[in-house]
């Protein structure tokens, strides 16, 4: 049908880039302790979800078994193509929009993804040249690399809205 064509470019499980996806060794390597976490807890989480989807005599008679896999591919389909649009005076609301998803984050990106009369536009902010790539901005543009690698599979380089994790130990003089 006429939705064919995004089906067919949609990632293959080989290509699923996100922490979910990665080895015990390059969680590892991220060596950062909050993404770690927060990624077994969600597979632990996904885990659970789809343990409770395969119990015998729960199914109904149309639903299709799916492996783990198939799963874990179909939740990076929506995890990763997943955006946040922003309304006048309202917190930003997730939606799944065919071929909108397909847009790349830019954080300089002048050009907004909007919804209005229940219609989502993406609204150019500058003349656009015949062939030039329109990016928009993931998250409302304020997305850390902990988010932008468990959610997109990318980091961003020098990104503004990063943290940093502090250790301190508990010592009875001040600290200066």
């Amino acid at each position: 049908g006429w939705f064919q064509p995004f089906l067919d470019v949609l990632p293959t499980f080989e290509q699923c880039d996100t922490t979910d996806f990665f080895s015990d060794d390059e969680l590892k390597a991220l060596e950062w302790e909050p993404v770690q976490t927060e990624t077994a807890e969600r597979l632990s989480m996904l885990r659970s979800t789809y343990d409770a989807s395969q119990i015998k005599g729960v199914q109904r008679e149309d639903q299709v078994e799916v492996s783990w896999d198939e799963f874990m591919w179909g939740v990076y389909q929506v995890v990763s193509r997943v955006l946040t649009i922003q309304r006048e005076g309202q917190d930003g609301e997730k939606y799944l929009i065919p071929m909108i998803d397909m847009f790349n984050h830019d954080p300089r990106s002048v050009h907004e993804l909007k919804c209005s009369q229940g219609a989502f536009k993406v609204i150019a902010g500058k003349r656009i040249q015949a062939g030039e790539q329109i990016n928009i901005l993931y998250g409302g543009g304020v997305l850390n690399n902990d988010r932008l690698i468990q959610d997109y599979g990318f980091i961003q380089q020098n990104n503004e809205f990063d943290v940093e994790q502090l250790t301190a130990r508990k010592t009875k003089e001040p600290m200066v």
